[in-house]
């Protein structure tokens, strides 16, 4: 939501892609689908509403702890996001406004001969875990002094899930005309 937030401050012109040419493509390049239990069908309504011509989504990760994740913090699954399946199908049924990337855990030892990861070898190499960890640390002792919101409480009611339940309740998104500069 950011990202088309940011297409709304810098004064894009928004038209929706289903009913008339867009004036600019809009390029959301972050979503994930069943965002903290948000249907795709909420998503798909919100992206067009917003005038998003193409959708990145990026899937949750596997949940192991691993220096790409944050020591397990950092791989979607706090917000409960969807994985490679997930986004993959919702490109497959909207194929002219979604797009995906994969967003495994990349630094898994035999990623090129089990991308599913449907195999834990990391008994098999502990020279591999040790030095992993040892660079995990290093990262998080160099830069842990410089994160101020780190210890920052999560909002238990989602703002901007409010605020998107508020606005669709209420009739959506008005459409926007362009300020004349």
């Amino acid at each position: 939501m950011a990202s088309t937030s940011a297409a709304l401050a810098t004064g894009v012109l928004l038209q929706s892609a289903h009913t008339e040419e867009a004036v600019e493509p809009i390029i959301d390049i972050h979503q994930h689908t069943n965002y903290a239990g948000r249907t795709d069908e909420k998503m798909l309504k919100h992206q067009r509403a917003m005038g998003v011509t193409t959708t990145i989504l990026l899937p949750a990760g596997k949940p192991v702890k691993r220096a790409s994740t944050h020591n397990g913090k950092s791989n979607g699954l706090a917000a409960k996001t969807g994985g490679n399946e997930s986004v993959q199908a919702m490109a497959k049924r909207h194929p002219k406004e979604f797009l995906f990337g994969a967003n495994e855990v990349p630094d898994l030892p035999g990623m090129q001969k089990d991308p599913g990861q449907k195999t834990n070898i990391a008994e098999a190499h502990p020279e591999v875990v040790k030095k992993m960890r040892a660079a995990y640390d290093k990262f998080w002792q160099e830069a842990r002094p410089l994160m101020v919101n780190e210890r920052a409480p999560m909002s238990k009611t989602r703002p901007f899930h409010v605020w998107f339940n508020q606005q669709i309740k209420n009739g959506g998104i008005p459409q926007w005309k362009a300020p004349k500069l």
